[in-house]
């Protein structure tokens, strides 16, 4: 059953970054929800510093990158990446391309990346101090016309 759940999303998905990336989509008949419940926390901080945003689902890495940085405070003075299945997103630098191939942020969004809740990914921000935040997709959700998103809940 999980065979055809495929899409041809991941076929696209994979040749515009020419990655093998292992992403699940549902079909293209099946309307996706719009909006994504994100729990974040920081990692090994106690007591425990977390977030609950509800962002658009077509909401790009780099936007989600600010995001981020308004719901914790931090300054946007510093490098960032995000870590999925093995995949690094963030903007694309000269100096750092041996250490990999990195998706740029400004042309991935989340939906190209989150599918089924309980998905995972980190958020490093600052590499000097290193602040890593666990993302975990909790839920997808219908928009409300009411609401104007990105929402930080908690």
């Amino acid at each position: 059953r999980m065979e055809g759940r495929l899409a041809k999303k991941e076929g696209a998905f994979k040749k515009r970054y020419s990655l093998k990336f292992p992403i699940i989509a549902v079909e293209d008949t099946a309307p996706m929800p719009s909006i994504a419940e994100l729990h974040i926390a920081l990692a090994d901080i106690r007591p425990a510093i977390r977030r609950t945003i509800l962002v658009d689902t077509d909401t790009g890495f780099y936007r989600l990158h600010h995001i981020l940085q308004i719901a914790f405070g931090w300054q946007n003075r510093h490098l960032f990446q995000f870590k999925a299945a093995g995949y690094t997103i963030s903007l694309p630098d000269p100096e750092f391309e041996q250490y990999g191939k990195i998706i740029d942020a400004r042309e991935i969004s989340l939906k190209e990346v989150f599918h089924e809740p309980g998905e995972l990914m980190e958020y490093e921000y600052d590499f000097g101090d290193s602040w890593v935040h666990e993302i975990t997709l909790k839920q997808f959700l219908p928009a409300q016309k009411s609401v104007k998103y990105p929402v930080c809940t908690d």
